[in-house]
């Protein structure tokens, strides 16, 4: 089965980590990585989107929690790397194998497109990058496969690791592996994950771990499909709803309902 990593950075431990792993499966041919470059045009982009949480996305994400995942006492992508003495380095780890690299501003540009479409792809490992457009996806014979921070159909979009304890929902957290779709997480679920909540601190504990449950996740169901041993549960829109970033007041009260 031929497989492509989809990484929003070359410097992302979890999709690096995800990578080395497939490399050493026999049953998996890893034909390379396509990554989203960062650009002005992108980062205004995500200024638009984000807003100043945008700077404090990119020290917290980039710089502190990549640090700082090397210091909790459960298992992290970085920890699998610094294990095996290997750097979170998407375009050197391709190079050492002779896999294909590219490095693109626009993942869903009609030439990148084709460019998916004659490495005849079977499965694409989604990490993180921004939007798929449906040309993209029908690129791949089988389709891309995202490992989502919450429980699906429920929680879509954003935040979805702190709104179920807004909402009093304690039991609706973990992760979704599903196949990505024109939608928003609205694509068919292959696998689903819960954990309990009671054996971390605060929410940045939680999404630590789940970093890694979503690292686990995206290696088991990229095997079962491999297998073809999976099955595909279809989402109907009107089952969960998207949801958007949660407002720092807003956040507090989920911080406090945490243990509540």
């Amino acid at each position: 089965m031929r497989v492509l990593i989809i990484a929003p950075t070359n410097f992302q431990s979890y999709a690096s980590s995800v990578l080395i792993e497939l490399l050493n499966n026999p049953k998996v041919n890893v034909v390379g990585v396509i990554v989203h470059k960062i650009t002005l045009k992108r980062f205004k982009q995500e200024i638009r989107r984000d807003g100043k949480r945008i700077f404090w996305k990119i020290i917290n994400k980039a710089i502190l929690r990549e640090r700082n995942s090397l210091n909790f006492n459960f298992d992290t992508p970085k920890k699998r790397l610094n294990d095996q003495k290997i750097k979170a380095n998407l375009k050197h780890i391709c190079n050492e194998n002779n896999l294909y690299f590219k490095e693109v501003e626009i993942f869903n540009s009609k030439k990148i497109v084709n460019e998916i479409k004659s490495l005849n792809l079977d499965v694409g490992a989604f990490c993180g990058g921004g939007i798929l457009r449906d040309n993209f996806l029908k690129s791949f014979s089988v389709g891309v496969l995202n490992c989502h921070m919450g429980i699906l159909p429920h929680y879509r979009g954003m935040d979805v690791v702190e709104w179920p304890f807004l909402e009093n929902n304690h039991s609706e957290v973990g992760i979704t592996c599903h196949l990505m779709d024109k939608g928003i997480d609205t694509g068919d679920i292959i696998d689903i994950m819960k954990i309990n909540y009671k054996d971390f601190k605060n929410f940045l504990e939680i999404r630590e771990y789940l970093s890694f449950v979503m690292h686990e996740m995206m290696l088991k169901n990229i095997i079962s499909i491999a297998d073809d041993d999976y099955i595909r549960t279809s989402q109907l829109r009107d089952h969960g709803k998207q949801y958007f970033v949660m407002h720092d007041e807003l956040k507090k009260i989920a911080s406090n309902n945490l243990y509540r």
